[in-house]
């Protein structure tokens, strides 16, 4: 092993060391999770606040780490848990987190995708949508004969 003259951090813990056997620039001693994976690092090379010790699953990619609302419609693993949009159980709408739903989810839970469940309102209006709008429009109306 090695002493402290040698640069060991803690003489007293025999899994601390100097040595970086995988040879990614960081040892136990500095902070590396996994001496024996390089992929595992301490730095957090998107400025996230999460590196790959930290749990962080593409630390080139700052929207994504551990803790983050999946984004639905982005094509990255936002939060880290192997799945990524369409393939992410956190993209169902009803679902009790706070993910962003994409406006192609099928949000009444019937066959599919359709324009009933798209969130920019390409379905027609139904129920008080279009008394509300015969309304309004009659007031508009009865608002410019006066004039």
């Amino acid at each position: 092993g090695f002493t402290t003259c040698d640069g060991d951090c803690d003489d007293d813990d025999p899994a601390l060391s100097p040595a970086d056997l995988d040879e990614d620039g960081y040892s136990t001693c500095t902070g590396d999770c996994d001496d024996t994976d390089d992929d595992l690092t301490p730095e957090d090379h998107d400025l996230d606040a999460w590196s790959t010790c930290d749990g962080d699953c593409e630390d080139d990619e700052p929207l994504a780490s551990p803790g983050v609302p999946e984004v639905c419609d982005d094509g990255v693993d936002n939060d880290c848990d192997g799945d990524t949009d369409g393939d992410d159980p956190d993209c169902d709408l009803g679902d009790d987190d706070t993910s962003v739903p994409a406006v192609h989810d099928d949000t009444d839970d019937d066959t599919g995708p359709d324009a009933a469940d798209c969130m920019c309102r390409e379905a027609p209006l139904t129920g008080a949508g279009p008394a509300l709008l015969a309304v309004l429009a009659a007031a508009a109306g009865v608002r410019r004969r006066r004039k």
